[in-house]
């Protein structure tokens, strides 16, 4: 057996011989988000390891996002830029990727004295967020309905997925709140645009959130693609969730909606869970040709609920932090002769509650795909390192096969 820092080690030197390949962030069409939520990974590793950041790896990611977003650029710049996101035409990215950026640089930023940051690097990544909270301030709708407010990723309304969702709406708060208590400036929670107010209108209309089951819902009731909004609760929502209550200290303690943010950790910790208590994630066949987005999910869950269990020490959270990295660790594969290559399914065996989740998936790995998913389990062995560095990985007893479960 192994520690779970060796784990989280081993799982980040197969993530760089992945991006030493070169093909999975520059040769794929849609990498731009997931290259952000991917760099962030690696900080989350560095800071749980303590570990000096390689500055190749940094310079690669920061200039692979300097070709869509110049550090120098103007506002009228910057404008045009998010309007070819909205439009949905080339050139143009959805503004939820901004927010990937600008919270992954946030990271670095919040943690500049053990990552080594110089002046320089500092300014231009400072620069670079900023640049991303005007980005997309700029898809931010006060006139819509229903919910008026919200930040759009993309207007172009016969596409899957565009719309003012929860993810999109998510990053644009975290990066908001960060941002502001980054530099010490409250411009960045500006009261025009206030993202606070318009998720606590979403909780008390019942068009964000599910009141029964109390999960953050990737669609909004009532608006785009609702059909989406019933019985599909991504991992990585979550999680964003999570890092926005925690870091938004203008909440109410005691309040309701304050109240929410422990409860949706309970319910992913006990309703989106194997039999072993291994964290899953739905799929939906609906939007099957964006399940490599949705196999970011559980990965980006971990990384802030990580902060939640060390706060609250809830047990459940923490069984749910440790079996997952503990699953995820011994059901890896060996993959072109690298071992120990993270799999879409932590646990492909246990029982599941009833609905399409991701042991179910059927997509092919790719280079950028396996990417992907060692991010995502890297994210996971990070957290528990953070949590027990020293502690050892168990080998996984694993349960037989339980019919009548989406396996």
């Amino acid at each position: 057996m192994i520690t779970y820092m060796e784990g989280a080690l081993r799982s980040y030197n197969l993530l760089v011989k992945r991006l030493d390949n070169k093909g999975p962030i520059t040769t794929e069409k849609d990498s731009f988000w997931v290259a952000a939520n991917t760099f962030n990974a690696i900080l989350d590793y560095w800071v749980a390891s303590k570990t000096a950041p390689d500055t190749d790896i940094s310079k690669n990611f920061v200039n692979y996002f300097h070709q869509t977003v110049p550090t120098n650029s103007s506002r009228a710049q910057l404008q045009a830029l998010a309007q070819k996101g909205l439009d949905g035409v080339e050139g143009g990215m959805w503004l939820d990727d901004y927010g990937w950026w600008a919270n992954s640089f946030l990271t670095a930023l919040e943690n500049a004295d053990q990552l080594g940051l110089s002046g320089d690097d500092i300014d231009t990544l400072t620069r670079d967020s900023i640049n991303c909270w005007n980005l997309m301030t700029f898809g931010w709708d006060p006139s819509a309905s229903p919910l008026p407010g919200g930040v759009w990723n993309c207007k172009k309304q016969d596409w899957a997925l565009t719309g003012r969702n929860n993810v999109t709406n998510l990053q644009f708060w975290l990066m908001s709140v960060r941002l502001a208590a980054y530099t010490k400036n409250n411009d960045y929670l500006n009261p025009n645009m206030d993202i606070l107010k318009w998720f606590e209108d979403g909780f008390t209309q019942n068009r964000l959130f599910d009141g029964d089951l109390r999960l953050v819902r990737e669609r909004m009731v009532g608006f785009l693609h609702e059909d989406e909004s019933t019985g599909f609760y991504w991992a990585g929502d979550q999680g964003l969730f999570i890092g926005c209550m925690l870091a938004d200290k203008r909440l109410q303690n005691g309040s309701s909606f304050q109240s929410l943010r422990d409860a949706v950790a309970n319910t992913v910790a006990t309703k989106m869970v194997d039999t072993v208590q291994v964290l899953h994630d739905h799929v939906l066949t609906a939007v099957s040709g964006f399940d490599n987005d949705y196999a970011c999910g559980k990965g980006v869950f971990m990384r802030h609920a990580v902060e939640l269990a060390k706060l609250t020490n809830n047990a459940a959270l923490l069984k749910l932090i440790f079996n997952s990295a503990q699953y995820a660790w011994n059901t890896a594969a060996i993959d072109a002769g690298l071992e120990h290559s993270i799999q879409f399914s932590w646990n492909l065996k246990g029982q599941l509650p009833p609905g399409s989740w991701d042991s179910s998936a059927s997509v092919p790995n790719t280079s950028f795909r396996t990417m992907i998913l060692q991010a995502s389990g890297l994210n996971v062995l990070s957290a528990a390192a953070l949590l027990n560095p020293n502690g050892l990985i168990p080998d996984s007893q694993m349960e037989p096969a339980t019919a009548g479960a989406s396996h």
